[in-house]
């Protein structure tokens, strides 16, 4: 993408895209200055964090075997022994207490500690991390990876963690070393070719699933409509996947979310539109009119706004379509109002 995306725009399209829209996280960064979207994250995690402490953060029991000179729960003989432990007055016990040493709380730690050594973040937000780091001191670090997050599992007293592994989980892939021993870079995903077009259609999806009231909101893999012919090359058929779907009474509309940096092609100074963007829009269209013949079914193509803005309206063969950009960089207000004009007409 050459057209920048404002960093709160960023933050705004991540919220949507994880679903955390129930936390109040849309107005965490509505007064906050930042230069660097890792700066941002790291104002987020210092706001969270801080809720946490107050609230108090999450604890589970966690076995422990420690020397003792009280009895504690069971006694383990055979490392008494080992160590003599009665010669010195104690024994070794077994049992379990409530610990703060828990997964999440060991990858907030963690990855707050990893920022202090990123490029990017501001002296008055790494001063804030240290403090935070050292209310922290009865959580130990962890190595972090993508397993340790799954590993993690989500119940009532976790719920104000989510956004919070979620932004620990996105640092973590994006850090980078630098040649400067013990320093990292945020590399920028906003360019990275795989995940920001997932992360435009899960925005997108989430969005109108959650603004759009009236509608039913989904999406469906589905097969090829009135297909015949040998079993095992009708076997070799792709299955068609649906970005989103918007059902309102007996209008569908099929959109399908394209993050590209051009929308069209150029032919001797002449622009059309992408032929394998639009055949597979059709193809859509046909197969699902075919599946729901109930159904006014119509198409979208959705694009990020690049060079220029367009909403181009047409009919083809019986079906409306749709096919429009939608600008990101403009204040998020603009961003709602024109994404729900696209659908309510």
């Amino acid at each position: 993408m050459s057209s920048p995306i404002p960093i709160q725009n960023i933050y705004y399209l991540l919220c949507y895209a994880w679903g955390r829209l129930d936390e109040g996280e849309l107005k965490a960064v509505q007064n906050v200055d930042c230069e660097t979207l890792q700066d941002l994250f790291a104002k987020v995690l210092i706001n969270g964090t801080k809720r946490l402490v107050k609230r108090g953060l999450n604890r589970n029991y966690q076995a422990k075997v420690e020397e003792e000179a009280s009895l504690r729960g069971r006694i383990a003989f055979t490392p008494s022994v080992r160590q003599l432990s009665w010669t010195k007055g104690r024994m070794v016990c077994e049992f379990t207490e409530l610990s703060y040493d828990t997964i999440p709380n060991r990858i907030l730690k963690t990855t707050m500690r990893n920022l202090l050594f990123t490029s990017g973040i501001s002296r008055e937000h790494k001063d804030e991390l240290r403090g935070l780091l050292r209310i922290l001191h009865e959580v130990s670090p962890v190595r972090v990876c993508q397993k340790l997050f799954r590993r993690i599992q989500y119940h009532q007293n976790l719920r104000d963690y989510r956004l919070l592994m979620n932004i620990c989980e996105l640092i973590h892939d994006s850090l980078m070393p630098t040649e400067e021993a013990g320093n990292s870079t945020f590399r920028d995903f906003i360019r990275d070719s795989k995940k920001m077009p997932a992360l435009f259609e899960s925005f997108v999806f989430n969005f109108y699933q959650h603004e759009l009231l009236g509608y039913k909101v989904a999406k469906s893999s589905f097969e090829w409509q009135e297909q015949s012919g040998d079993a095992e090359a009708l076997a070799r058929l792709p299955t068609m996947n649906t970005d989103v779907e918007l059902e309102q009474g007996n209008e569908l509309t099929v959109l399908d979310c394209k993050y590209y940096k051009e929308a069209f092609t150029s032919n001797w100074e002449t622009e059309r539109y992408k032929t394998p963007n639009l055949y597979q829009l059709y193809s859509y269209i046909m197969n699902k009119q075919i599946e729901r013949p109930s159904m006014k079914v119509s198409g979208m193509l959705l694009y990020p706004e690049v060079h220029q803005s367009f909403t181009d309206r047409f009919i083809l063969q019986g079906h409306p379509i749709t096919i429009a950009s939608i600008n990101l960089d403009q204040p998020w207000e603009g961003i709602d109002a024109d994404l729900k004009a696209l659908v309510i007409v």
